[in-house]
């Protein structure tokens, strides 16, 4: 039995939300780990080690890495099919499919341990850069780059 994957966050979330919709549209097993944000949970360092931990250089754990980028490499196999027969996720427009796929991403590529993932599959790269190279997802890159005000 696969190891279920572990959804942190309040349900409410749109962002949990689209994420637990889609493991239950796939009939994924998860586990819903709820982060109550009136309590400000969200701020406790157990949540902000899980969260930003390749970040800050905190050690993790590598079974469970592996296990997600086998994972994530079998969905990016499914995804180096679709722009074979389309532009973009969804057709020949972008859409909502593409753009939901921005963030996170973007911040897989951004490193050097999962950019091969992508990078090594043609047609997802390509997908990836057109995506990535809109001016909108431009202009969101650089505001997280810029310094806090």
């Amino acid at each position: 039995m696969a190891t279920p994957v572990k959804v942190n966050g309040p349900p409410a979330s749109t962002a949990v939300s689209r994420v637990l919709a889609c493991l239950l549209e796939k009939e994924v097993q998860f586990q819903l780990i709820n982060v109550g944000m009136s309590k400000r949970e969200h701020k406790s360092p157990e949540y902000l080690k899980l969260a930003f931990a390749p970040k800050f250089k905190v050690k993790q754990d590598e079974e469970v890495i592996k296990q997600n980028e086998e994972k994530l490499s079998k969905v990016v196999d499914v995804y180096e099919k679709r722009p074979e027969e389309y532009r973009f996720l969804a057709g020949e427009e972008f859409t909502l499919a593409d753009l939901s796929h921005l963030p996170n991403t973007q911040y897989l590529v951004s490193t050097d341990r999962a950019r091969g993932l992508f990078s090594e599959k043609k047609n997802v790269w390509r997908w990836w850069g057109e995506i990535s190279g809109r001016e909108s997802w431009k202009k969101v890159v650089d505001m997280q780059n810029a310094p806090p005000a």
